[in-house]
Formats: C-alpha cells, sequence, structure tokens
C-alpha cells in the first residue's frame, strides 16, 4: 500500500514515531509500503489509519485539530460562564423570596421537559439567565415562595452632641440621665455642661424665666406677663 509518510507524521505523530522505531528509519513522502515488516499491533494502526486517514489521533499537534482543540476549549468556557450566571441569577430569587424546595425543582423539571427541540440540555446544561429569567416569569404562579417580609433595615443611630472640652478639644455630651459611673469619668467641662442643662444651681422661677414661662401660670390673680 502506498502510504503518505509526511501526512501520518502529522495526523498520527505516535503511530509513525512506533513505525520509525520498528523499522529503525524515518520515511517521508508518499512510499510504497509493507505493514507485514511491522508488529502485528502497530500493522494493524497502521491499516486502520489507511483505511481512516483524516482520524486523527488525540493529542494531534497539526493545525486542524490544534484549531478544533481550541474550538471545544472556548465552548467549554462559555458554557461555564454561562451556568455561573444562571445560578448567580437563581440566588437573586431565592433571596427574593423563592423557594429552594422540591416542589419547585419538580416545576423547573417540568419546564424543561416542555422546552423546544433545539434546547439542549443535557448532564451538563447549558442554562443561561435568560432562561432563568424565562422559567420565572412563566411559571411564577405555580412556584412557592416565602411570605415573610425582609426585617426592616435598623435606623441610624443619633448622633451624640459635642461640646467644647479642655484646651478646646471636643467632648461627647453627657445625657441627662447619666450614671454616677459616667460622672466620674467625665471631665469638668462635661459635669459643667450637663449640671447646666439640669438648671442646677438656680430657683424654679429664674428657670421658669429662662424656659419661657408666662408669669400666668402662677395663680396670682394678676394679668399674665413674662417675669
Amino acid at each position: 500500500m502506498k502510504i503518505n509518510f509526511d501526512k501520518l507524521k502529522i495526523e498520527r505523530p505516535t503511530l509513525y514515531a512506533k513505525i520509525a522505531k520498528e523499522v529503525n528509519h524515518e520515511y517521508a513522502g508518499e512510499l510504497e509500503f509493507y505493514p507485514e515488516v511491522l508488529g502485528e499491533e502497530i500493522a494493524a494502526e497502521l491499516k486502520a489509519w489507511f483505511a481512516a486517514p483524516s482520524v486523527h489521533e488525540a493529542g494531534c499537534s497539526c493545525e486542524a485539530c490544534f484549531q478544533k482543540s481550541v474550538s471545544e476549549d472556548n465552548a467549554r468556557e462559555k458554557k461555564r460562564l454561562a451556568a455561573k450566571a444562571a445560578a448567580s441569577r437563581l440566588m437573586q430569587y431565592i433571596q427574593s423570596g423563592l423557594k429552594d424546595n422540591e416542589h419547585n425543582r419538580s416545576k423547573w423539571s417540568e419546564f424543561e421537559a416542555q422546552l423546544p427541540k433545539d434546547v439542549v440540555l443535557t448532564a451538563e446544561p447549558t442554562v443561561s439567565v435568560h432562561l432563568i429569567d424565562q422559567f420565572i416569569t412563566g411559571w411564577r404562579g405555580v412556584l412557592e415562595w416565602n411570605t415573610t417580609p425582609a426585617p426592616a433595615p435598623q435606623p441610624a443611630p443619633t448622633p451624640v452632641p459635642m461640646i467644647t472640652g479642655k484646651n478646646g478639644r471636643p467632648e461627647p455630651e453627657l445625657p441627662l440621665d447619666a450614671t454616677e459611673s459616667q460622672m466620674r469619668a467625665a471631665s469638668i467641662e462635661q459635669l459643667r455642661d450637663l449640671s447646666k442643662r439640669r438648671g442646677e444651681g438656680k430657683s424654679w422661677l429664674k428657670r421658669g424665666k429662662e424656659a419661657g414661662w408666662f408669669a400666668g401660670n402662677i395663680d396670682t390673680g394678676h394679668q399674665s406677663q413674662v417675669i
């Protein structure tokens, strides 16, 4: 049989190397060759390639096989990224109240069964964000959702008023109901400010004047006027 050893070397480099080692010679070009000079296993492999020369061995380094390998790698990566995006999208629905339970999983199986034949779902499904959205939109009414509302966000804490402390440094204002331990730890300026806000050391009448009380609140029988 005529063997194109250049083509064989490209398509089946391992087989070519086996033959070269067997006959202790590296052939080139198209030559008449008799497989009978080879071992039975190598001869059978050569005859199989001769019958179907377009079938390359795994890991073939020819340009066609390289491009095919790159294309397959790109397709796998595209499928992986699509599945990752779909999983993220489904998690958004779960966080919004969709139950992750057997009922909803069975509805997904029903949804899959009704997909057009050109949408292929295998052991490694090509699930996309679009498919997840389509499922939720069309089957929302039969899916189970959590009814418990999300907890309300906590109100922002009220900022503590500041006063001018020693050497002009700001210090937090003591609460009017400051405890004994808080007052022990406070500075003189904080204590003075607290005493002032409590109105300590003043008569009730003077405090009333500062607060804007009317003298009519005191039963003197006279017309009300500010003291």
